[in-house]
Parts: structure tokens; sequence; C-alpha cells
């Protein structure tokens, strides 16, 4: 089943001491899912925050979306998406990892935001 997502990438409000080597522009990452309830186009939101999973559903149309983050870099990605897949990830539970296994992605050396940027457009992600 084909699934769109948008993935966004910013800078986290907070990191901790390990990780604020990232590069500034990718220090965190959220995804929304693009889907139809009720005949309306909603997006799922997705975040790993610092010490939980936080998700919401925002209606509205994909500029809207994009109004509502801006300045924000975004890839948009249409994948078939096998919800039984298991994804292989030794990595704790970090924006990240929830990402993959949200898409399905089981590549193991994709542990930072920039990575997995990287990858995504290389799989054939556009940047929005």
């Amino acid at each position: 089943m084909k699934r769109t997502f948008y993935i966004f990438f910013n800078e986290a409000d907070y990191l901790p001491p390990y990780m604020r080597i990232l590069d500034h522009r990718f220090q965190h990452c959220f995804s929304y899912e693009h889907q139809l309830l009720g005949g309306f186009d909603s997006f799922v939101k997705v975040e790993n925050l610092f010490n939980t999973v936080e998700s919401q559903i925002f209606f509205g149309t994909k500029e809207d979306l994009l109004n509502l983050l801006p300045g924000i870099r975004c890839i948009e990605i249409t994948l078939d998406v096998d919800p039984k897949k298991k994804t292989w990830d030794f990595m704790p539970i970090n924006c990240v990892s929830l990402i993959k296994k949200q898409l399905g992605i089981s590549k193991l050396f994709i542990i930072t935001p920039k990575q997995l940027y990287t990858h995504l457009l290389a799989i054939g992600g556009k940047e929005i």
C-alpha cells in the first residue's frame, strides 16, 4: 500500500551533550503521514521527544501543513510500506529510529538525522 510521508528536519530544543556534535540544521526529525479520515485530507504526526512520543492529527491540505512549519527542511516521499515487515534496528528509540520503523527502513548505519535525510533523497524523496 502506497503511503505518503513528510519528514521534517530542524534544530532540536534540547540535545543531550553527546548529540551536540550533530550538524545544527539536522539535529531532530519528525514525520507527518498523509491519510484520508472521513473523506478529508489529514496528516498524522509522530514525533519522539526527549522522554515521550507525541502524536497528533492535523486536518488541512499539504500547503496548510507546509505553511504551519515555515523554514524547516522537509522531504516528501511516497513508499510502499508493509506494516507487517519487521525492521532491524539496534539503536535506542530516538527520532531517527522511530521514522525508520515507520518507513520500513532497515539500514543499520543510519543513525543521525543528516544520514536519514541523505538516504531519503537517495531512495526517491524530494525536498519541498
